[in-house]
């Protein structure tokens, strides 16, 4: 009996904690000059770009009991991590707020959750690539200005990118994802597509096309432009957009 109490006990305080208010702590850096980030959990992410002021920082809102439990660190010198600490639930959402130095080199994500940019998005003003890395059922909606953009997704994503790759977009997909670049302006694509995925690009000059299995690949040219090579193996789409 006495342990049925305890055990009630037990769930009733893990109830209250998961209930709690959340609150918003800046957490320190051993450095602010990482040019990639990494994020692993079920958290909604808010970046913005910084070019020197303010400083780059990393807020986390949570309940109180949960904070100790979300990590923020610098690996390798220069990749900024989130994770978790171990397994909780809570019934409040997580928000990290991250702003970031000029250039963003990669951006990784994987667990649930979304990524946003703010309305400035990010920018790489020199040739340096963007690589995304897209894992589990995250949702993410970023606006860009880069040389070069490299997306590798896999799992069920949702992803939507806007403004410009000045150069060339590079797409690989694998999973069930929902990819949208038409509304990210850049001259050359290389799209390869494989399992359920669906991808939506556009491109000024050449785009060349790949799908394995049933993927779907929808694409835009101007006028008068065809794609440099179509190639699908399997039962999976090439068209163009409608």
């Amino acid at each position: 009996m006495r342990a049925i109490l305890l055990l009630a006990f037990v769930c009733t305080f893990a109830a209250v904690q998961s209930d709690e208010a959340p609150v918003r702590q800046n957490r320190p850096l051993s450095s602010t000059n990482f040019d990639k980030i990494t994020i692993d959990g079920n958290f909604d992410v808010f970046l913005t770009q910084t070019n020197g002021q303010p400083a780059p920082s990393v807020e986390i809102e949570a309940p109180p009991s949960v904070q100790p439990k979300i990590i923020v660190e610098i690996r390798d010198g220069s990749t900024l991590s989130v994770h978790t600490d171990g397994q909780f639930t809570t019934n409040s959402k997580i928000n990290v707020y991250i702003k970031f130095p000029s250039p963003l080199r990669r951006y990784a994500v994987t667990g649930t959750g979304k990524t946003v940019t703010d309305a400035a998005g990010i920018s790489n003003s020199g040739n340096d690539v963007l690589s995304v890395n897209i894992g589990g059922s995250v949702s993410l909606e970023m606006k860009l200005d880069v040389f070069q953009l490299d997306i590798d997704a896999s799992g069920t994503a949702s992803a939507q990118f806007t403004g410009q790759a000045r150069e060339l977009l590079n797409i690989h997909s694998n999973g069930v994802n929902k990819i949208d670049t038409v509304n990210l302006q850049t001259k050359k694509a290389k799209v390869s597509v494989s399992g359920l995925s669906e991808v939506r690009v556009a491109a000024t000059e050449d785009a060349d096309l790949e799908t394995l299995g049933v993927g779907t690949i929808y694409y835009r040219l101007p006028a008068g432009k065809h794609p440099s090579r179509m190639n699908s193996i399997g039962i999976g789409k090439i068209a163009p957009l409608p």
